[in-house]
Parts: structure tokens; sequence; C-alpha cells
């Protein structure tokens, strides 16, 4: 019998080696319970998630962290679901204080900027630059030679104003939509695409200070009234 020359997991007084112990000891629980699982005739079957209680304190193993793809996909849902429910990092790292059974806000927030690295490589966001001097001095002589009432006499644009926003290409967008939508079968050959285009701005002190604008598939029926199913 080979001789075990670990210390014990209560003596380790460092986060660091009591971790890398949790990390070994998840690895050879992962490993065993296949053979176990298959031994029983528990076919298509995987131990997900299991607590130790050590001395006084609870501590979770997550085995799903061994396998590095399906670990992925709960990461994405949980950066998903905190971008649809509007949970900021503070409040996310306070839920996962609580409850053993939530990634660490720091995983959350690496995979977060995983994806977001990735979307900039296949939808970049542009920026731009619109000089606004010409724009207001046609806007001038416009208001001087016209009786149109629909004019604001009190909006203006200033120097400091000229023009600075970002954009997506549409191309961009429908290149990586339109496989999905044909995925989906909500998009089949020969279909005509049938977009809609919108936006919505926030007015301050009379001049737009920021403006979103959106795109969304007519296609898809009712489902464009869900706010997941709006492309900005």
């Amino acid at each position: 019998m080979p001789i075990n020359r670990k210390n014990s997991f209560t003596t380790l007084t460092s986060r660091s080696q009591q971790n890398k112990r949790i990390k070994l000891l998840a690895k050879d629980i992962e490993k065993e319970s296949k053979i176990i699982l298959k031994q029983q005739n528990f076919d298509n079957t995987k131990i997900r998630y299991i607590e130790l209680e050590i001395g006084d304190e609870i501590v979770g193993i997550d085995l799903s962290e061994v396998n590095l793809d399906f670990t992925r996909v709960r990461q994405n849902a949980v950066v998903c679901a905190c971008d649809e429910a509007l949970i900021l990092r503070d409040g996310y790292r306070h839920l996962a204080a609580i409850s053993p059974n939530l990634k660490r806000e720091y995983q959350i927030s690496n995979r977060r900027n995983e994806i977001s690295k990735y979307m900039e490589t296949i939808i970049p966001i542009y920026d731009c630059k619109i000089e606004l001097d010409n724009i207001q001095n046609n806007s001038n002589n416009s208001s001087n030679s016209s009786n149109n009432n629909s004019v604001n006499p009190n909006f203006s644009l200033t120097n400091d104003q000229n023009g600075f926003f970002s954009y997506r290409s549409i191309k961009d967008l429908l290149n990586t939509l339109i496989p999905i939508w044909k995925k989906k079968s909500i998009l089949n050959i020969g279909d005509n695409i049938k977009l809609k285009f919108g936006g919505d701005g926030h007015i301050i002190t009379n001049k737009y200070a920021h403006v979103m604008f959106t795109m969304c598939l007519l296609n898809e029926g009712d489902e464009v009234l869900k706010p997941e199913k709006q492309y900005w």
C-alpha cells in the first residue's frame, strides 16, 4: 500500500494550499465516480456538486469545474442572466458570498471579458467623428429661409459636441445572425429578410446626449416584442 505523505487538510494554513488540495480531490472524485456509476449501471450520469463538512466549515466542490466545456456553458448562462436582470458586479458578489453553488464573481467577470473580446472580433465596434460646423451653418440658412414651425429654435450645436459616436456594421450583424436564424428555422432559403430599425434617445437640455439605434427581424413575428430580440 502506498504511503500517503500529504499533510492533513486541517493543518493547511494557506488558502491557496487548501484550494489546490480541493482541486486534486475533485479530480479524484470525478474520476472514481465515473467508474462507480458505470458499475451501478447509471448511464449518461455525472455527479455535479458535493459538499464536505470539514470541522466546522462547509466546503462545496463543483465537479463541473473538471469539465471545461460544461463550465463554460454554466458561466455563459450566468453572464446572460446577470445582463438580462441588470445585476451588477457588487450585487452578484454578495449573492455568491452566501451561496456556494454560485460561481465566484471573478470567474464570471473573466468569462464576460472573454465573451466581449470574442464579440469585438466578429462584430467590432467602430468609432467615428462628424464635424458639425457645416451642418450648423446649413441648419441656420434653412431656418432663415423657411417658415417651417417644426424647427426647434432652442436646439443648438456647439463645437464641443462634434459628432463622436460608435456603431456596429449591419453587415457584420447579419453575417452572425443569419446562420443562427437559419439553424432555428426562423429563416429558410428564399425568404425575404424583413428588418425594422428603431432608436431611443435621452434628451438633456434640448440636446441629444445619447441615442441608441436598434434592429429586429420582423420574420420572428411576436418574438420581436422581447428585449433580447432587439439588436444594436
